[in-house]
């Protein structure tokens, strides 16, 4: 890793002489000896196309100028180019081979320690389990190990693991809803298909060769060759040809979504004691409370089952737990609606009216939302109205008259904030880098004839009407007549709708 020059720390601001490694090969060797008795390793990434440099250098100045107050040594890592996708000089700090020779890890955001928010988890795990304190100076954060408790204290990795798996429910979820959804409407989802020739095959069958011996003779797995004689008995057709997904007939573990049920407490297909206040099944989920000694009214939230999960086993985990708080309940399962929707949530949040309940009970927190910024809305929406959140698998009873509440919110729109500056670093990259290699980006190449415009242009016609006549937008027009001009061209030409820069 290359070290910082004399002459490159001169034409840097600096307050005051700030003592740093030597120019070493090993960036976690030769620290000046001091009386400090912390070394602090601060990094920086490489800096963005269109970032200016003057901020990055006082973004520099800064960390080691809260490097300087709190009287540590300094160990320097400034990210150079490598490989697409690497960081090289950020493995290299924090190499698993070795153990660090620092104790502190100082940058300007949270967004610099990592590519993902799981990546950006298992770099923090890994502070933690050395005990190395950690600093995000613009984000104000302070995670400390050795700290018990607080918001920056060790609870602070068990709320980011929590956070990162909802985010990977969250992601599954939808996925899975999109596969059924397009299933559902007779697209093929997962490998390509197969094209078997089935004739061909029960004949070598009937000439006494093997399952596996016909599969290669014809160059097929013997899975997929099983797979379409087994679709084609159960169709009773004879067909030469036949398609199937090699992973198995298309549509396969398609589960209808749970229709909403507003009902008491006490359903007959799920075990519970019946010593339950709930309201009576009604219509509408708000109408038809019973009144009762007990003042504090749970909602309880399922949303549509994905393949292979128990939600029955869900449904009675949270009742129960209602009934040993001594809550009454109201149940929200959620029903298939527009693609992209959730009526039963949306109806159960309704900005429009205050909610009768005082908790809201569900499974986990990927259950709440369908992404980080949403599942932010969502709870500080709670939050305000002084609703308790409770996620049972999760452990998390997010109160909004206790610390934990405000902590987990402040943490979750951190994230939020921090995965729009990963995506914003290191997509845009991407896109620069592929646009510098002739790839196109952005909408798709709009096709301009451009010997029609110029003739109409030639008829006095406005810029306008001409794009109106030739059903293209007017900047597409204007963009394709002045690359043409530019060119030297005088033939049609194809320029995208809408380019990327």
């Amino acid at each position: 890793m290359p070290a910082q020059t004399t002459a490159d720390k001169a034409n840097e601001p600096q307050t005051e002489e700030v003592p740093a490694r030597t120019e070493t090969a090993n960036p976690s060797a030769a620290v000046l000896p001091g009386t400090r008795t912390r070394t602090a390793a601060i990094y920086l990434p490489l800096s963005t196309p269109g970032e200016d440099q003057t901020d990055r250098t006082r973004q520099w100045s800064t960390l080691r100028r809260y490097a300087l107050g709190q009287r540590w040594d300094v160990m320097e890592f400034r990210e150079r180019p490598g490989r697409t996708g690497t960081s090289p000089v950020f493995k290299e700090m924090t190499s698993r081979s070795r153990t660090p020779k620092f104790q502190v890890v100082l940058v300007q955001s949270l967004a610099d320690l990592g590519r993902s928010l799981l990546d950006l988890c298992e770099t923090v795990a890994w502070l933690h389990g050395l005990g190395i304190r950690f600093i995000a100076l613009s984000d104000e954060l302070d995670f400390d190990p050795q700290t018990r408790n607080g918001p920056n204290g060790s609870n602070f990795l068990q709320m980011l693991q929590i956070i990162v798996e909802a985010r990977g429910k969250m992601t599954s979820r939808n996925l899975h809803a999109g596969i059924s959804r397009a299933q559902s409407l007779g697209v093929h989802c997962g490998r390509p298909r197969r094209k078997i020739p089935l004739a061909r095959a029960r004949k070598l069958l009937k000439e006494g060769l093997s399952m596996r011996a016909v599969a290669d003779r014809i160059e097929v797995p013997r899975s997929s060759l099983a797979a379409a004689l087994k679709a084609a008995a159960v169709r009773g057709v004879d067909r030469t040809d036949n398609r199937i997904p090699e992973s198995g007939p298309a549509g396969k573990g398609r589960e209808p979504g749970a229709e909403m049920h507003a009902q008491t407490a006490g359903q007959a297909n799920d075990p519970q004691p019946p010593d339950v206040h709930t309201k009576t099944e009604t219509a509408d989920p708000w109408a038809g409370i019973q009144t009762s000694a007990r003042t504090i009214t749970a909602a309880i939230y399922l949303p549509l089952s994905t393949a292979g999960e128990d939600q029955t086993g869900q449904m009675s985990a949270l009742r129960r737990r209602a009934l040993d708080d001594k809550w009454d309940v109201l149940e929200f399962r959620e029903r298939p609606g527009r693609a992209g929707t959730r009526p039963v949530f949306n109806e159960m949040l309704r900005p429009s009216r205050t909610p009768k309940f005082k908790v809201v009970l569900v499974q986990s927190l990927g259950d709440f939302g369908r992404s980080l910024a949403d599942l932010c809305e969502t709870l500080a929406w709670l939050h305000d109205l002084d609703i308790r959140f409770i996620a049972l698998s999760d452990g998390i009873d997010l109160g909004p008259r206790t610390e934990n509440g405000p902590n987990f919110l402040r943490l979750l729109r951190l994230l939020v904030q921090t995965e729009g500056e990963m995506i914003s670093r290191y997509v845009y990259p991407g896109i620069i880098r592929a646009q510098g290699l002739g790839v196109h980006c952005g909408r798709p190449r709009r096709k301009i004839p451009l010997a029609r415009a110029r003739k109409l242009l030639k008829k006095e016609l406005s810029m306008q009407a001409v794009a109106d006549r030739i059903e293209a937008p007017r900047s597409s027009l204007a963009a394709a007549l002045k690359a043409a001009k530019v060119r030297g061209g005088r033939q049609a030409g194809s320029v995208p709708e809408n380019r990327c820069f």
